[in-house]
């Protein structure tokens, strides 16, 4: 590698990890699956547990039924350095929305209520790793008895 020159990895990038590659690569399958699915319910606000870098508001910013989305993770370091993800581009002030776009990023966790995103129509977790089973019950819990009322 030359000196000066800057290698990045990211865990998206198939080709350092080994083994078969997928085009597009499977991270933006899955962002762009999700949200057909939330386009085909005309959801208009959603929360992603999860966010992390954020990647996937790009894909949510062109479901045009999506008025309020919600980033939530439990690492305030890396939304920090991924809000301007959540900023609007240059492009979208000139071809403007038919409805207005809201997207909050948030530190939090999918095991404790929070009422910033209470009543959504929509909960994802696309790149939420669950480091434990121990989690899974009282995320349930949040997700089912309080957000999705």
């Amino acid at each position: 590698m030359a000196e000066g020159v800057k290698r990045e990895i990211t865990l998206e990038n198939e080709g350092t990890l080994g083994g078969p590659k997928f085009e597009p690569p499977l991270y933006k399958q899955r962002y762009k699956k999700v949200a057909d699915v939330l386009k085909g319910y005309a959801v208009k606000t959603v929360v992603d547990y999860g966010c992390a870098e954020c990647k996937v508001l790009n894909y949510f910013k062109n479901v045009p039924s999506i008025e309020y989305i919600a980033g939530v993770d439990i690492n305030r370091s890396v939304l920090e350095s991924s809000r301007f993800l959540a900023k609007p581009l240059i492009t979208d002030y000139l071809h403007r929305r038919a409805r207005p776009l809201d997207i909050h990023l948030l530190c939090g966790s999918v095991t404790e209520f929070d009422s910033r995103v209470a009543r959504v129509d929509a909960v994802t977790m696309i790149e939420m790793w669950v480091g434990t089973c121990s989690c899974l019950p009282s995320a349930a819990c949040s997700i089912f008895c309080f957000l999705l009322r």
